[in-house]
């Protein structure tokens, strides 16, 4: 996938359909625009939806997402026997059997520091021109259709994911256009790849099938897809699919049309052509994952600042700073440059509880 977290799989049950149907309420067709009603934790897009007329339900919205997953509750309270029937989202309507898994998304949502009770596939809004707006933190539909000779319009190839093409080191790869990733650029086997510096671990990366450590680097070139240039970027070891994440995505607003295997990429801020650089990436040389305490300490990177000042795998973090981990809500948005810093953990350890000051310093220049 794409969300960045860990999900306890519960397979409870599965679920198979066929093509669905989108109209507006009272089934007329959807023209204009209408913006979905949702709310942003993080860089994540959380949309309020009515499942076979139950709910509403807190679903993430997720371009990386192959089919629809809904909690064992959600599912239980909404009736979900074998398909998703119906799907309701402000004024929008999705009737037809919706492909989608029944699973727990507990840890998911420790993750994100808010609940959630299922993700939205990216397929679901087949039917319809889907808007992603970053920077004015909405999401829209519309009718209509791309047009293909425009500034900005990308080819996403067939499937029910958005790939891209894209120029890496001197060759041509897919990438996934991935708004449930927080990452920037993730690659596959980034060994084969020339890198300007690392790879070296920096953390572990959350996702439905598990926890993953992770490396990262800075390539040696630039790398293209569409109208956009990546400087020299970061890219961090993919398990799965190439893909481009948050990073980059939050400064554009993204419009796809899935008939024609088509994105719209523009710019607010009128960046489209601006080279897009890539900050330094800080860490605290420790790989955690979610737990029902706070944070657990998976592992720890020989040499560096968690290691120096005393933290021990197993440890639970409770608190960042001074800011409780379960009780920290959605991650705000914001930029802050990457200089190294001092970080208060609060830990648990066995019977005992103390804070520890871990510097937090660059990893990958």
């Amino acid at each position: 996938m794409s969300a960045a977290v860990i999900v306890i799989v519960v397979a409870v049950r599965g679920c198979t359909g066929s093509r669905v149907t989108t109209s507006l309420a009272g089934g007329a067709p959807v023209v204009a625009t209408v913006e979905l009603p949702t709310e942003m934790c993080g860089w994540y897009f959380i949309a309020q939806v009515h499942v076979n007329g139950a709910g509403p339900y807190d679903m993430m919205l997720d371009t990386g997402m192959q089919l629809t997953q809904i909690t064992p509750d959600a599912a239980e309270g909404a009736g979900v026997r074998g398909a998703i029937r119906t799907l309701r989202i402000g004024d929008l309507e999705i009737e037809g059997r919706v492909p989608c898994r029944v699973r727990s998304l507990e840890t998911l949502s420790q993750a994100l520091g808010r609940p959630i009770d299922g993700i939205l596939a990216h397929d679901v809004f087949a039917d319809v021109l889907l808007t992603y707006d970053f920077p004015g933190e909405a999401v829209r539909v519309s009718g209509g259709r791309i047009d293909s000779g425009g500034a900005g319009v990308v080819p996403t190839g067939g499937g029910p994911r958005p790939f891209v093409r894209a120029a890496v080191d001197g060759r041509t790869i897919p990438v996934l256009i991935d708004t449930g990733s927080s990452r920037g650029l993730t690659l596959q086997n980034i060994d084969a790849f020339e890198l300007g510096s690392g790879p070296e671990p920096t953390g572990a990366r959350v996702r439905l099938d598990g926890v993953h450590h992770v490396h990262s680097g800075r390539l040696a070139d630039d790398v293209a897809f569409g109208p956009l240039t990546l400087i020299r970027p970061i890219v961090h070891e993919s398990v799965s699919v190439n893909l481009i994440g948050q990073v980059y995505l939050r400064d554009f607003v993204l419009t796809f049309d899935q008939r024609a295997d088509l994105c719209l990429i523009e710019s607010p801020a009128g960046m489209l052509d601006a080279p897009l650089p890539s900050e330094p990436i800080l860490g605290m040389g420790v790989a955690m994952k979610p737990c029902d305490r706070g944070l657990e300490v998976q592992s720890i990177f020989s040499g560096g600042p968690a290691e120096a000042a005393g933290v021990h795998v197993g440890d639970v973090v409770v608190a960042v700073n001074g800011v409780t981990v379960l009780d920290r809500g959605c991650v705000e948005r914001t930029r802050e440059p990457a200089v190294p810093s001092i970080v208060v953990l609060s830990i648990e350890r066995g019977a005992d509880s103390f804070d520890l000051d871990v510097e937090r310093v660059v990893l990958v220049p």
